[in-house]
C-alpha cells in the first residue's frame, strides 16, 4: 500500500488502536471501523466469552473492515498467568515468572506456544513480554509479570518470548518503556515517579528494551511513568524528549511506538483522552491505543483531524508513522483473513506440557 492512496482521515485512523465495550460488534464499532479507519482493535477479558464467540468477534470485525485500504491489527495482552485473556476452555500458562526460571530456551519455547495459538485463532499482534524489571520491594503490581529481577535476565528471556511471537508472525509489542520496575504505583490509577537519572536508566532500567531494539523488536509500547528527571509532568507516554529524543534520536530506533491506554485514570483525569491524544502524536508515538470512552472516539479523531489541519500537528509526523504502520502489516502480511476453526485440544497440549516442566522445577 502507498502512503498516498490514503486520504488524512485514514492516516489518523491507522493511528488509532481502540477498545471494545463488550463480546458482540456494537454500532459504534462498526461506525469506527467503516467511518473512522480505525486501524486496530484490542480485545480484553470483556469481550471474550468461548472460543466460538471469540472467532466470530474477530471475525466480524475483519469483515467490517474488509471495504478499507489497510488490513486490521488484532491485537491483545495475552502474558499468561494473571493477565490471561483467553476464553476458558483454553488452559492458561503459568506465570511469566515462573516460566523465566527454567531460563531463556524456555522462555522461547512459552512464546512460540502463545504465538501459535493467537495466530490460530485469528489475532496477529501482542502486547507482551513485560521487559520491566522486577523488583521484590517495589514491584506489587507488576510481580510475576516481569522475566526477571536484574536486567541481563529480563533481557534475554524477553528477547527469547519476543522470538517465539515473531517465529509465528506475531507482531510483539515489548512494554513498559522506559521501565516500571521501580514505579510503586500501578499506572492504571496514577502515574508512578521515576526517580533516576537519564543516564541511570540507561544502564539499568532501559537495558532489556534497548537489547531488544537491537534484535529484532518490531514495536514498544510507552507507558505512562513520569521520569522526574526528564519531565515532572507529562508521562512517557506523552513527552517528545522520550519518544522523539530518547528513542527516535538517541537510541536510532526506527520501529512502531505505540502509547499505553489513554482512557487510564493516570491520564484521562491529569490531561483527558482528547487533550493526551493530540499531544501524544505530536511527541511522536506512531499508535495511541485508547480502550474506554467509547462514545467519545469518533470525536476524538475530528479533534486530531481539526488539530492537524490548523497546524498544530504537521501532516509529516503523520506520514511517518503511517509509512512505519503500513510497513509492518506488509511485512507481517496481515489480512483480513476469515478463520474458520480453532483446534482447543492441540493447543492445550502444548500448554499443558509447559506448565507440568514448570510445575515440576519451581
Amino acid at each position: 500500500m502507498d502512503i498516498k492512496e490514503l486520504s488524512m482521515q485514514e492516516k489518523i485512523g491507522q493511528m488509532i488502536i481502540i477498545g471494545i465495550p463488550g463480546a458482540e460488534i456494537d454500532c459504534l464499532t462498526k461506525q469506527l471501523i467503516t467511518e473512522g479507519k480505525v486501524g486496530g482493535v484490542i480485545l480484553y477479558r470483556k469481550n471474550i466469552v468461548s472460543v466460538s464467540q471469540l472467532l466470530n468477534l474477530i471475525n466480524g470485525l475483519k469483515k467490517l473492515n474488509e471495504k478499507n485500504k489497510v488490513p486490521l491489527f488484532i491485537s491483545i495482552d495475552q502474558e499468561g498467568g494473571r493477565v490471561n485473556r483467553m476464553p476458558v476452555e483454553i488452559h492458561n500458562l503459568r506465570s511469566a515468572r515462573k516460566i523465566s526460571n527454567l531460563g531463556k530456551d524456555f522462555c522461547y519455547k512459552s512464546g512460540y506456544v502463545i504465538g501459535k495459538m493467537l495466530k490460530e485463532i485469528g489475532i496477529n499482534m501482542n502486547f507482551a513480554p513485560v521487559l520491566d524489571i522486577g523488583s521484590v520491594r517495589n514491584n506489587s503490581h507488576l510481580g510475576d509479570r516481569c522475566v526477571g529481577l536484574d536486567a541481563k535476565t529480563v533481557s534475554e528471556n524477553g528477547a527469547s518470548i519476543m522470538k517465539g511471537l515473531k517465529d509465528n508472525n506475531i507482531i510483539s509489542v515489548i512494554k513498559h518503556f522506559p521501565g516500571h520496575g521501580t514505579g510503586r504505583i500501578d499506572s492504571h490509577i496514577m502515574s508512578p515517579i521515576i526517580y533516576k537519572n537519564l543516564n541511570k536508566l540507561k544502564y539499568e532500567d532501559m537495558v532489556p528494551f534497548i537489547y531488544s531494539m537491537n534484535n529484532g523488536a518490531d514495536a514498544i509500547m510507552v507507558g505512562h511513568l513520569i521520569v522526574s528527571s526528564l519531565n515532572s509532568i507529562h508521562p512517557a507516554s506523552l513527552s517528545k524528549q522520550v519518544i522523539s529524543n530518547i528513542v527516535r534520536k538517541e537510541l536510532k530506533y526506527d520501529g512502531l511506538v505505540i502509547t499505553d491506554d489513554l482512557s487510564m485514570k493516570s491520564v484521562e483525569l491529569m490531561f483527558g483522552i482528547t487533550r493526551a491524544s493530540i499531544r501524544a502524536i505530536k511527541a511522536g508515538a506512531d499508535i495511541i491505543m485508547i480502550n474506554k470512552a467509547h462514545r467519545n472516539k469518533i470525536k476524538i479523531i475530528n479533534r486530531i483531524y481539526t488539530a492537524i489541519k490548523r497546524g498544530f500537528i504537521n501532516n509529516e509526523r503523520i506520514d511517518e508513522s503511517v509509512s512505519r504502520i503500513l510497513k509492518i502489516k506488509e511485512e507481517y502480511q496481515i489480512k483480513d483473513d476469515y478463520i474458520e476453526d480453532f483446534n482447543v485440544k492441540d493447543i492445550n497440549k502444548l500448554i499443558d506440557e509447559i506448565n507440568s516442566k514448570v510445575d515440576n522445577t519451581n
